[in-house]
């Protein structure tokens, strides 16, 4: 009889402490997944942080930790803990004691621009017998927007000496009579209302007025994704993206106002133009939307985007320098390009290509800068 009450004594704790687990498990579990920035440069290296904390005195054996992740964002730990398929899935193994927090920090990679989250969380117990599975989700709100690839400094100082060459030149087609610098000796191809008379008198050779540009500080960049044949080369269109924002990025830099159009779709526009602006503020938002932009969404037609343009831009506002940057040099694209250049001092075009050969045979009317794509 005694082993009968033992047994059922057992049974009832048994049930007691399985029911008691189970409802409890839970209760004041703490669980954060986010990645350590909101935004990073495609290459850049982000966390993902594992924050656990039991603030109860039940201790947790087992307690798995299973979240979602898009797959363009790499783990570089080297276990069995994560699958890809569509998605990156993780899932991490915790034992907690009571009032215990556990931290755990994760390298990743961007491999891809684009805009990136975290979802899916969920908390999976066994059981403090091991025998029951109990499961809960929580909510989750960790993202992180990937900017295009830079181009590689490299690869791109011959390419920017070049561009930065033509906007030297527009900048003295037009100088600003009203920032007077100072005189110097004349040259060759200064003009000829430029000689200060007073001042070659009393030298006894010529000289030269010398003035600010206050329109140096200003360029216009034309970003184009329609392919120059029937089919979309998505390396030579995202080499495109890279350069026009690693252009938006020196520009910026060295102080410009920034005037950027694109024909690149997104999931909530077809295309996108931004007015000219200065700053950090500027270059994020060129950036941010070049990073959604979305290749397999339907790119309208360049031309008939930059018909619509030129009703809205200022016609008498003069911009030193545009700088197009497309595969794409149709006759009838460069007839709008020309169009909508003409307060423009320079225009230069990038032409991206695989191959020399590509663009032998092109006649384009704009300062031609072939670049060869390379692997991104």
């Amino acid at each position: 009889m005694t082993i009968v009450f033992m047994f059922a004594g057992a049974l009832l704790m048994y049930l007691f402490l399985r029911r008691y687990y189970n409802k409890s498990w839970d209760k004041k579990l703490g669980v954060e997944v986010r990645l350590s920035k909101s935004e990073a440069v495609c290459g850049d290296k982000v966390d993902l942080i594992e924050t656990v904390t039991n603030q109860k005195r039940l201790p947790l054996p087992i307690l798995e930790v299973k979240f979602q992740v898009d797959k363009e964002l790499e783990y570089l730990d080297q276990n069995d803990n994560h699958k890809v398929t569509d998605r990156n899935y993780r899932d991490d193994i915790f034992s907690l004691l009571s009032y215990q927090r556990i931290t755990r920090t994760i390298p990743m990679t961007c491999t891809k621009r684009g805009f990136y989250k975290v979802d899916n969380l969920q908390l999976v117990s066994t059981g403090i017998f091991m025998n029951d599975v109990c499961v809960t989700q929580l909510p989750v709100n960790s993202s992180i927007i990937v900017y295009p690839k830079q181009i590689d400094a490299s690869e791109l100082d011959a390419y920017v000496a070049a561009i930065f060459g033509q906007s030297e030149r527009a900048s003295r087609l037009n100088p600003d009579p009203f920032a007077f610098r100072a005189v110097r000796d004349y040259r060759q191809d200064d003009p000829f209302n430029s000689i200060n008379w007073k001042a070659s008198a009393k030298s006894n050779q010529l000289m030269v007025n010398e003035y600010n540009d206050s329109l140096t500080k200003s360029v216009r960049i034309i970003l184009n994704v329609n392919p120059r044949g029937q089919l979309l080369n998505e390396r030579v269109t995202e080499y495109s993206i890279s350069i026009a924002s690693t252009l938006s990025r020196i520009f910026i830099d060295q102080g410009y106002d920034l005037e950027f159009l694109t024909n690149a779709a997104t999931n909530n526009s077809q295309s996108a133009y931004f007015s000219p602006m200065q700053g950090k503020t500027q270059l994020d938002a060129i950036n941010t939307y070049l990073a959604r932009v979305d290749l397999k969404k339907p790119s309208i037609d360049c031309s008939a985007f930059l018909a619509d343009q030129l009703k809205e831009l200022d016609k008498s506002a003069i911009c030193p320098m545009t700088i197009i940057i497309s595969e794409d040099c149709r006759s009838g694209l460069q007839d709008r390009i020309e169009e909508i250049t003409t307060n423009s001092f320079k225009n230069i075009w990038i032409l991206p290509s695989l191959s020399d050969e590509e663009v032998s045979d092109i006649y384009i009317h704009a300062d031609l800068i072939p670049w060869r794509v390379k692997k991104i």
